[in-house]
């Protein structure tokens, strides 16, 4: 979800929320790498979030990748326990400055079987997220499930060009089943925005049309472009 340096490979699906609406509506992606529900609170940054809030703001909540890290004392919550409080802390604190929260269930990992079928990625993490939003009556994006829905529809090799390791040479670093390349990022902003429209959040009026009947930004199709660390060019002969 956050930003990422533009000089890199990987990207946030945050990075491509704006697009999908229109000038009525300014993004902030204030989501940041690496942090659970526990250390984005403890480090003040939801603190932060809440001082510039404003009553009538819409705040999209997403956490669980790095919840879930058991050996990581600093970010790890059990989803029952401590994830299930954050999350209600977090929907009720934002209520309370009159803005709006919506939940989202973490975004899905790469992870398939050696029959390539779908491997448990976030274990409850997603189903309290659910539970969380049902009990707070606030509007739920399961990214989770839309997410899997994609790469099910893709399949195993299908997949690789939406994760940033896979992209044009920079799986010279370890494989990485988490984190999006720059289409990647952009596919599944497109499915915040679809469910934006389908859950019919009063957002949705903001949402941008194509100049089409009844089609919106999001129903336009996503191009791979290809990513290149550097611009190399070798000149053996120069004719005159």
């Amino acid at each position: 979800m956050s930003d990422k340096p533009l000089d890199k490979a990987e990207r946030g699906w945050g990075m491509y929320f704006q697009q999908y609406f229109d000038g009525q509506i300014e993004v902030h992606d204030v989501a940041v790498n690496g942090r659970s529900t526990r250390n984005f609170r403890t480090e003040g940054r939801w603190a932060k979030v809440l001082a510039e809030l404003h009553p009538g703001d819409w705040v999209f909540i997403q956490f669980g990748h790095n919840d879930s890290k058991m050996e990581d004392t600093a970010r790890y919550v059990a989803p029952q326990t401590a994830y299930r409080q954050n999350l209600t802390r977090f929907v009720q604190e934002a209520r309370q400055k009159g803005a709006l929260p919506v939940l989202l269930t973490p975004v899905g990992r790469r992870y398939f079987d050696a029959k390539g079928q779908r491997k448990d990625d976030h274990g409850e993490y997603p189903g309290v997220a659910k539970e969380v939003a049902k009990q707070q009556k606030v509007p739920l994006i399961d990214l989770h499930e839309t997410s899997w829905a994609l790469y099910a529809q893709l399949g195993e090799k299908g997949t690789q060009p939406l994760f940033w390791s896979y992209q044009n040479g920079a799986h010279n670093a370890k494989l990485d089943n988490t984190h999006f390349s720059a289409y990647g990022a952009e596919r599944v902003a497109q499915l915040v925005a679809q469910d934006v429209k389908k859950l019919n959040l009063p957002l949705a009026k903001n949402l941008r049309a194509t100049g089409f009947d009844g089609k919106f930004v999001f129903d336009l199709p996503v191009v791979l472009a290809p990513y290149f660390e550097k611009d190399t060019f070798n000149i053996k002969r120069l004719s005159k």
